[in-house]
């Protein structure tokens, strides 16, 4: 069943459905404008939708650029700080080589100085003087007599019998001294050699 609308002007006219479009539309409209109206403000609203995302695509271009530039910045610094840790590692590796070499060479040379005063100048006779064995210092060595001129050098060189039995003879330096029946007190016979102060 159907309910006809109707309603009443303020001077008692009643007013029908047909009145009540006419009123509130200003007069009788073509529903085909009504249509066209209603297709123009659903296209303008997808139109607006597109901008608007069109505009949502711009900035997350942009966006995507930004974040693009400052992982490209990031990746050169990463490379800079590499490069600098590889050459931070490659100094401490040759540093630590160094360091190894000094080590080596102060306990070389601290051996020498060991080695060095186990001996004290002594004159071997004819004023020849020589390095010879402390007091006591023997350790299981066969005495002997060192160069003075090599030892000063930092060369041990044990002096040998050579020729007649008073000279000895440097064969590093080829130098050659004349002593005293007793250079070589052990072999010949007990007695010490004068220690040169």
């Amino acid at each position: 069943m159907k309910t006809a609308i109707s309603a009443e002007s303020p001077d008692g006219v009643k007013l029908t459905a047909h009145h009540f479009l006419q009123i509130t539309t200003g007069g009788l409209m073509d529903f085909s404008a009504l249509v066209s109206a209603v297709g123009g403000a659903k296209t303008a609203v997808e139109l607006v939708k597109t901008a608007i995302a069109a505009r949502d695509q711009a900035k997350a271009e942009e966006a995507i650029t930004d974040v693009k530039r400052n992982l490209s910045t990031a990746y050169d610094s990463l490379l800079a700080v590499s490069q600098q840790s590889l050459e931070l590692v490659q100094k401490l590796a040759t540093a630590q080589e160094k360091i190894q070499s000094l080590e080596k060479e102060k306990n070389s040379l601290q051996s020498e100085i060991e080695e060095r005063d186990r001996y004290v100048l002594a004159d071997i006779g004819r004023g020849v003087i020589a390095y010879v064995l402390k007091e006591g210092d023997q350790r299981g060595d066969t005495p002997h007599r060192l160069c003075q001129p090599c030892m000063t050098k930092g060369h041990k060189s044990v002096l040998q019998p050579y020729g007649r039995h008073s000279k000895v003879k440097c064969h590093a330096c080829d130098a050659t001294y004349e002593t005293d029946e007793n250079a070589f007190p052990a072999i010949r016979g007990p007695s010490s050699p004068t220690p040169y102060y």
